[in-house]
C-alpha cells in the first residue's frame, strides 16, 4: 500500500531511520535538513552505531556541477534563495557527509554527481520513500512525498534478472524508485577521503 504525505514530515523519517539494519540510501542533491540539531542526524548515528552490517550510501550534487546544470538544478532545489544561503545549506550538507564518512568509514559511502536526480529518493531497509523536484517557490520538502513497503532483496534481483512476469502494477511501480538509486550510483564519483 502507498502511502501519500503532503511534506516529508508527515512520513516519519527518523524513525525510519533509527531502525534501519540492512541499508539507507540517500539520493538527494544536499542534507542540510538532515544534519543537527535535526532528527535525521542522531537516528543515522545511532543506526550505524548499533548495526554493524548496516551500510549508507548517500548520492548528493555537487556545488560547483557545471552550468547551465547548476542553474538548473538550484532553481528547482531552493527557487528563492540566495546564493548565499545556497552555499551555506551545501556547507551543512557536506560536513554532516564528512562526519559520518570518518566515524563510520566501515559502512558510509559519498558519491557525488555533476547533474541533479530525477527526484529525491530514500531506501530504508524495505521502505522507499520518494518525492518530486518542481521549478516552484514550494520545496521539495514540503512537495508530495509516497512511500511504500517492498522486499529490497526482491528490487536486487529483478534489476539483475529483470522484472518478474507476474509483478503487479504497484510492483513495478515500486521498482522504478528503486531503479533511479541504481542509475545514479552508476553515473556518480566516491567522495570518500576528499570532497570536491
Amino acid at each position: 500500500m502507498i502511502q501519500i504525505s503532503p511534506g516529508i514530515q508527515g512520513l516519519e523519517i527518523p524513525q525510519a531511520l533509527a531502525s534501519a539494519t540492512q541499508q539507507i540510501i540517500l539520493h538527494a542533491a544536499m542534507y542540510g535538513n538532515f544534519a543537527a540539531p535535526a532528527p535525521h542526524a542522531t537516528a543515522i548515528r545511532s543506526a550505524l552505531a548499533a548495526s554493524p552490517k548496516l551500510r549508507l550510501t548517500a548520492i548528493r550534487l555537487a556545488p560547483d556541477c557545471p552550468e547551465p546544470e547548476r542553474s538548473r538544478a538550484f532553481s528547482m532545489l531552493r527557487k528563492d534563495w540566495s546564493k548565499d544561503a545556497l552555499r551555506e545549506h551545501f556547507a551543512a550538507s557536506d560536513a554532516f557527509l564528512s562526519a559520518l564518512e570518518q566515524d563510520f568509514p566501515a559502512q558510509v559511502r559519498v558519491l557525488t554527481r555533476m547533474e541533479l536526480g530525477a527526484f529525491p529518493v530514500l531506501i530504508i531497509d524495505n521502505g522507499l520513500f520518494w518525492g518530486s523536484y518542481a521549478h516552484a517557490s514550494v520545496p521539495a520538502p514540503e512537495g508530495f512525498w509516497f512511500s511504500a513497503q517492498m522486499e529490497a532483496q526482491t528490487l536486487a534481483d529483478w534489476a539483475t534478472h529483470g522484472i518478474a512476469q507476474n509483478a503487479s502494477p504497484e510492483q513495478r511501480a515500486m521498482f522504478r524508485v528503486y531503479a533511479e538509486c541504481l542509475h545514479a550510483t552508476k553515473e556518480t564519483s566516491t567522495t570518500q577521503g576528499h570532497r570536491t
